[in-house]
């Protein structure tokens, strides 16, 4: 799906990949060890604050992509930065279909396409119907999925 779309962009894309540490993972990236220790949450967080900690070297926008691990949290900090930076991009959210846990998303926007297994999201200051509280937050950024 993701190849997919970028050649229906038709465009060369240039693409920014960040590595963060999550500890010691499994199958798929899945932690190895679940407990939400103060070590642990502070690596996990590292996963999607890194949209927080140097969204000046993201420059502008235009594409995300959620997969693997914390896909919630990873949602919500998207959603932050869509609304803080008053910034329009599309959110693509792979495997959505069929896993009820991520259907919270739909609290705060619709997908525009749905293409094979993944949700395509426009995010944007118009777009959106609300603000995750803190303990949507706070539960995502305990759940690796």
């Amino acid at each position: 799906a993701v190849r997919r779309k970028l050649h229906d962009c038709g465009e060369q894309a240039s693409v920014t990949v960040k590595h963060v540490d999550i500890g010691i993972t499994g199958k798929l990236g899945f932690p190895l060890r679940t407990h939400p220790s103060k070590t642990r949450l502070s690596r996990w967080r590292q996963y999607f604050d890194v949209l927080k900690i140097a969204p000046h070297s993201l420059g502008e926008l235009d594409f995300a992509l959620i997969d693997g691990r914390f896909r919630m949290a990873s949602f919500y900090a998207l959603l932050d930065l869509s609304l803080s930076r008053s910034q329009t991009f599309t959110v693509m959210f792979d495997d959505f279909g069929g896993r009820g846990y991520y259907s919270k998303a739909l609290d705060f926007v619709e997908p525009t396409e749905i293409l094979d297994n993944s949700a395509f999201f426009l995010f944007s200051p118009e777009q959106v119907k609300g603000v995750p509280t803190s303990e949507d937050k706070a539960a995502a950024e305990r759940d690796p999925r």
